[in-house]
């Protein structure tokens, strides 16, 4: 899975708040997008990245493994 490879900045953009919010409604708040937009992304992402990266729980949205292992290589400003 390479973050770095995505078509698109704006879902490297998702990727990261989505990581670290675990909700789509805050995320699309953030990136003053509506809910069904970021969802649309998120779709994207998922189909890209073949897996489906966050799970919905009674929490919010969980990661998996693998968005977990891709979140250790997202650049990070220092």
């Amino acid at each position: 899975m390479n973050l770095a490879e995505l078509p698109d900045l704006k879902l490297l953009q998702l990727f990261d708040l989505l990581y670290d919010v675990r909700s789509v409604t805050r995320v699309a708040e953030q990136l003053g997008q509506s809910q069904p937009t970021i969802s649309i992304w998120l779709g994207r992402l998922r189909e890209h990245l073949q897996d489906p990266l966050f799970i919905r729980t009674l929490g919010g949205m969980a990661p998996t493994p693998q968005a977990d292992c891709a979140d250790r290589s997202v650049p990070r400003d220092s």
